[in-house]
């Protein structure tokens, strides 16, 4: 009765053990996917963030060119 208790024992360690790995392989790939997302995430703020400053730089051009204008208008004003 006791080696049987006792094997009993050992095939319950065993399957505990197989939990757990299955646990860990689930959040193995659970992690992945997040990673994954976190990745996939990050490309895409980076390519918006390079399309706002490429947006930035067109407008501060346009600034840039009124206020020369605007600038010239008033000196010829004055004149």
């Amino acid at each position: 009765m006791d080696s049987i208790l006792e094997g009993l024992g050992t095939v319950k360690d065993q399957l505990r053990k197989m939990e757990e790995r299955e646990a860990e392989k689930g959040l193995k790939q659970s992690l992945k996917r997040a990673v994954n997302k976190l990745e996939q995430d990050c490309k895409a703020m980076k390519e918006k963030l390079f399309e706002v400053k490429t947006e930035i730089k067109a407008k501060e051009g346009e600034i840039v060119t009124a206020a020369k204008q605007k600038g010239k208008a008033a000196l010829n004003k004055v004149a």
